[in-house]
């Protein structure tokens, strides 16, 4: 078979086969990061048509790529990574492959490492203003729509103990508008005095419509220490009807007096 040799920029040397020829060729001298690549040799195929000549052989056309093991000379299909050799690795020479794993591990940490840095990066660098950067009529205030809205936001903040400032951040108003830019988040203000006594006063009927149905409760107080050093006493638990025990704090007291054993 008539070969030639050609560079490929800094990659290294490759011996390729004559237009005629459709064998397997051998890339050599490759430069490869991954340790994998040292239990195995990369392999092009040339897929020109029988009988086509070209004036230059870097004008062949390669696909079908291969990597040859080179413990066993098994042929393994790879399109660039190294997904079927590591499997290969893995069942067929599992010493080989246990012995390179905390490669593997290392590279993976170093690669999260990255994208954390990255992501980081991204955010710092984030102008803020983008916030008010969409020019779309927003949902009217007293719309349906922003009620609806806007409860949902004041039940993500309660349920998940976020600060009422989470609404003045420029990164939870950013994903706000990137799932909705007609939505205008309302500030901490109207949290602090309209929404949030509302749903006080929603949660504290719906409460008190499940205590008037119970005819004996079983109640359990809990006493627990702030990190400020003050000391409360909570109503947690009581029992319903259907002798289910349902968790609620139905009051919070503080506790002046000593409370330990």
């Amino acid at each position: 078979m008539d070969t030639y040799q050609i560079k490929l920029g800094t990659c290294g040397e490759i011996c390729v086969c004559h237009c005629s020829n459709h064998n397997w060729i051998f890339i050599f001298t490759w430069k490869m990061g991954s340790p994998i690549w040292n239990h195995f040799t990369k392999l092009k195929k040339c897929v020109c048509e029988l009988g086509q000549t070209v004036a230059q052989p870097h004008e062949c056309v390669f696909s079908q790529l291969r990597a040859k093991c080179l413990l066993c000379r098994m042929l393994v299909k790879h399109s660039g990574n190294t997904s079927n050799a590591v499997t290969h690795l893995r069942i067929h020479h599992n010493d080989i492959y246990l012995e390179l794993l905390p490669k593997f591990m290392k590279k993976k940490k170093t690669l999260k490492r990255l994208v954390e840095v990255v992501c980081r990066k991204l955010l710092d660098d984030m102008d803020c203003d983008s916030c008010d950067a969409i020019d779309l009529a927003c949902y009217p205030a007293r719309s349906e729509k922003m009620a609806s809205v806007n409860r949902a936001v004041l039940l993500f903040i309660v349920r998940g103990m976020h600060p009422l400032s989470l609404v003045d951040s420029c990164h939870f108003t950013t994903l706000v508008k990137a799932l909705d830019p007609r939505i205008e988040l309302p500030c901490r203000s109207t949290l602090t005095t309209v929404l949030l006594p509302n749903l006080y006063e929603e949660a504290k009927r719906k409460l008190q419509s499940e205590i008037d149905s119970v005819d004996h409760v079983a109640l359990t107080a809990d006493g627990w220490t702030s990190i400020t050093g003050d000391s409360y006493v909570t109503v947690i638990h009581f029992i319903s009807n259907q002798l289910k025990m349902l968790t609620r704090a139905l009051t919070t007291s503080v506790m002046p007096e000593s409370h330990t054993s």
